[in-house]
């Protein structure tokens, strides 16, 4: 299976899901374009809430 990969562009703020790195941003035509990681945001803000959360 393969997961998505979720990238933030630099200039606009939008966060694009992709198994690829997109060429550039689809809404401003710009970048970079940056993988979002943990050191970028943590994992929970994309997975849904288990229950246990605060």
């Amino acid at each position: 299976m393969l997961g998505l990969r979720f990238y933030a562009c630099d200039r606009c703020g939008t966060v694009h899901a992709d198994l690829t790195v997109p060429e550039q941003c689809h809404r401003c035509h710009d970048g970079p374009l940056r993988e979002i990681t943990r050191k970028l945001q943590a994992d929970s803000y994309f997975a849904p809430p288990t229950g246990d959360d605060p």
